[in-house]
């Protein structure tokens, strides 16, 4: 006999169904960046137990580059943003965008014990998770609201490409402390060329999508409600 859930009761079960199984999503994508994070770090490193093997090969050369640019603080806020567009409401938006960062924090330090013999209860692990709930709901939000078209949507949308842009200007990375760096000056300069690309896409897409997304604006707060 199969019983199937009815009513406001059944309704209620749903509507919880899918944001649940999203929020559960951007956690696992949370811990998956911050391990990922780690391993480049090793990988990129002479001295690291993964990296020592690669020492002065092309190879490292590469991992280093993208390891400085999915360090940067730009990085990591994309990551919020981008499981809140995922998310797609305010609400549970900003809920991922904590849940994710925190789980990025929490791995990315329990690898680095493994890897680096960092102990985590030594290190400033808690200071970052707290710094990722406070940090990972309103970058969270902004990437819900980048779903919306008109300005407010665009202005949502090019949040991380021009964030990275300006951070590559006021906090440019370094590698090892050198921002002059061989590695960092290519990391730069990538950054720099995705955010133009990035942005200059937004804006033409935002400009097509308008008119078929005013509707979507509407019911945008209902969903998941």
């Amino acid at each position: 006999m199969c019983v199937h859930a009815s009513g406001r009761g059944g309704r209620s079960i749903a509507s919880w169904h899918e944001p649940t199984r999203r929020l559960l999503a951007a956690t696992l994508i949370g811990g998956g960046y911050g391990g990922t994070t780690s391993a480049l770090n090793d990988l990129s490193s002479a001295y690291g137990d993964l990296g020592a093997a690669l020492a002065g090969t092309q190879v490292q050369f590469v991992l280093r580059v993208i390891s400085t640019m999915t360090g940067a603080g730009w990085a990591w806020a994309a990551l919020a943003v981008a499981v809140g567009w995922y998310l797609g409401t305010r609400h549970w938006g900003a809920a991922a965008g904590a849940l994710a960062l925190t789980a990025a924090t929490a791995t990315y330090y329990a690898l680095d014990e493994s890897l680096r013999a960092e102990p985590v209860l030594d290190s400033d692990i808690w200071i970052w998770c707290v710094a990722g709930l406070l940090l990972g709901m309103p970058l969270g939000t902004v990437g819900a609201y980048a779903r919306r078209a008109g300005p407010l949507g665009l202005l949502a949308a090019l949040t991380v490409p021009a964030g990275a842009a300006v951070q590559m200007v006021v906090l440019p990375p370094g590698v090892d402390g050198v921002q002059v760096a061989a590695e960092a000056i290519w990391a730069r300069w990538l950054v720099w060329l995705i955010s133009a690309i990035c942005s200059l896409w937004l804006i033409a897409h935002y400009r097509r999508a308008r008119p078929a997304h005013r509707a979507a604006d509407i019911a945008a707060d209902q969903s998941y409600a």
